[in-house]
């Protein structure tokens, strides 16, 4: 017999939608991926596959109490709309997500952005326990954050809290641009002349790994920037911990201690240097653990 209590879960990507179902509990099953169809062919479209996905759980005969969310992009929180976000997020920027699909479904509906939905599942279930102020940071294309004080999001007036990606370092650039998994990329592509698209994060560390000095370089000239932006951080909010994820950090032994070392470079106070940095643990189910605790919290 199906149970009649269940959630369903998407996580919205700039690539990957992923999707799942969860009890009342919050426990996940289900959880499944397709590539993400808004990049290509727009939000009407998306707007599709996610019903499409709504229908089959419902002909399947699961009750369905509601939709959790974590999307890319600034989210204003009360409404769901998406209020800033990468341009190839075609038609999304300003789209009123969440009163969209309450409308097609009938069903309550929460949308939060992709970070802090995965923080607050760190938060609660994986690194971040234990903590009172913690900051999330996930590096990708860019650098995305979250804080949590007390079990709640600080989320500010138009959702934009710790959003430390725009952040100007001292050369100018955006912590987004070179002190992520894109800017590492980037940084060994200009010292190599191999084409960015060859390249991404893996293969990058697994060169380090091998002792590649060019790897190594701009893995050093990356860390060193993404320091630059965490003292800045810690000179901010004080957290007890950051805890970081993305796909880079699955190799966070070999991460580490290269930021740990572009840290102690900093040209500043110790306490802002000696920073509690706890790989995130949770994998790429982080934000859908933390939507649905966010949908419980937001309906109770």
């Amino acid at each position: 017999m199906l149970d009649t209590q269940k959630i369903m879960c998407l996580d919205i990507g700039g690539t990957m939608l992923k999707y799942g179902l969860a009890s009342t509990d919050g426990n996940l099953s289900e959880v499944k991926s397709v590539p993400n169809k808004i990049t290509k062919e727009g939000v009407e479209s998306f707007v599709e596959q996610v019903m499409e996905i709504f229908d089959d759980y419902c002909l399947r005969g699961e009750h369905l109490l509601g939709l959790a969310i974590g999307t890319a992009g600034i989210v204003e929180e009360h409404t769901g709309k998406i209020l800033l976000i990468g341009e190839h997020f075609k038609g999304y920027c300003g789209y009123p997500l969440g009163e969209s699909l309450r409308a097609l479904t009938g069903l309550p509906v929460i949308v939060a952005n992709d970070v802090n939905a995965a923080a607050l599942g760190e938060y609660f279930l994986g690194a971040g326990k234990g903590s009172r102020l913690m900051m999330m940071m996930t590096l990708g294309t860019g650098v995305g954050s979250a804080i949590i004080f007390d079990g709640k999001l600080i989320v500010g007036r138009h959702g934009a809290t710790g959003e430390v990606g725009y952040y100007k370092l001292s050369d100018g650039s955006k912590l987004d641009e070179i002190g992520s998994t894109r800017g590492l990329v980037n940084c060994l592509a200009s010292l190599t002349g191999e084409n960015r698209d060859s390249l991404n994060g893996k293969i990058i560390i697994d060169r380090v790994k091998m002792g590649d000095v060019q790897a190594i370089t701009a893995l050093e000239k990356t860390m060193n920037y993404l320091a630059e932006g965490m003292v800045n951080i810690s000179k901010t909010v004080d957290p007890d911990c950051i805890v970081l994820g993305g796909g880079i950090m699955e190799a966070s032994a070999i991460v580490l201690p290269y930021l740990k070392q572009a840290l102690l470079k900093q040209d500043t106070a110790a306490m802002f240097t000696d920073i509690d940095l706890r790989p995130a643990v949770l994998g790429n189910k982080a934000g859908m653990y933390g939507a649905v605790r966010y949908f419980l919290e937001a309906t109770k």
